[in-house]
Order: structure tokens, then sequence, then C-alpha cells
């Protein structure tokens, strides 16, 4: 009996969903930016991002209107808010498959300064949501998000697989009981 009601808690917490709603957001107001520059053209911020990173890869890339990019295209699917042309807010979300490790984001208007905000992002777990939140107000948009990293991949359990696991583990214990009894 001691055993089973070891193994119940246990049981009943891997049945317990993953938290599809963790959020990390970033308000360029009041998340420090690791860097932020005034120049326009991507290979312009790459050398800037490279002399100040080292050797970094773009991972995820999100342009206003168009396809995402990247190794982890097929993993997350970022929404412009606020006006399709126009969005000072956006959110990136985990769709499935396989996580990034990424390490930094970068923010790109290209019209403002500064045109573009660099921020660590090296918490991250790759699977929480990030809100992206006042970028440019009034005066700009967000043309592109990029996540940044070693390109590291891992898979996450599905919730259908952990409930399984649980259901094993609760069927262990009561066979225990039984044979116990």
């Amino acid at each position: 009996m001691k055993r089973f009601t070891l193994l119940a808690p246990l049981a009943l917490l891997s049945l317990a969903p993953l938290n599809a709603n963790a959020l990390l957001i970033i308000d360029p107001a009041i998340t420090p930016a690791a860097l932020t520059g005034n120049q326009t053209s991507q290979a312009e911020i790459d050398v800037v991002i490279a002399g100040a990173l080292g050797t970094s890869i773009e991972i995820y890339k999100q342009n206003v209107g168009a396809g995402e990019s990247g190794s982890f295209a097929s993993s997350y699917k970022t929404t412009f808010s606020n006006s399709a042309t126009d969005p000072e807010d956006a959110l990136i979300e985990y769709v499935g498959g396989a996580v990034a490790s990424a390490t930094h984001l970068l923010v790109k208007d290209g019209n403002q300064e500064p045109a573009w905000y660099l921020f660590a992002i090296s918490g991250w777990n790759g699977i929480e949501s990030i809100s992206l939140e006042n970028f440019w107000p009034q005066q700009g948009a967000i043309s592109h998000v990029t996540l940044y990293g070693g390109g590291t991949t891992t898979r996450v359990p599905e919730p259908g697989t952990m409930g399984l696991l649980g259901a094993g583990l609760l069927a262990f214990g009561f066979m225990r009981r039984r044979k116990a009894a």
C-alpha cells in the first residue's frame, strides 16, 4: 500500500498537460536590449551582431507578410498585430516539432531610431510564447523577427505520451497492490 501511495501522485502529475500558456513578454520600454542599432540592411546588422556575439546562426525568421524561414520554420508561427501593414506587436508561438535553443531575438523596423533591437533570451525554454509589445508605437512597424542560436534541437514529449506514461505507472501500482494482497 505504501508503494501505491507513492506512485499515485507521480502518475497524476504525468497526466497534467504541459503548460502551453507560459509567456515571455518583451517590451522595449521595459526589457533592456542587449544591442540596438540604426543599420537598415540585414547584412550590416549581421556584422554588428557577429562582432558582439561571435558566431550566431539565424534559426528562425518571419517577415511581415511572408513565410517563415530557417531550420526551425516548421516549429514556430509568428502573428503580427495592430495592423497587417503596421504591426507594433507580435506573438511568436511554438507549434510543435523540434524546439529551438535560441539565445537572442532580433526585432527590426529599419525606418526608425533605433532601427532594430537585439534581446538576450538565453533563459527562454523554446516552448513558451514570446509576446512582443509596443515596438515603435505611432511611428513605425515591425518588419521582421529573427531568432539566433546554435541550432541545437531537442524533442518535447507530447501530452499524450506523458498520459500513457502516467496510466502505465498507475496500472503498475494497482498490479503491485493486488499482488501484495
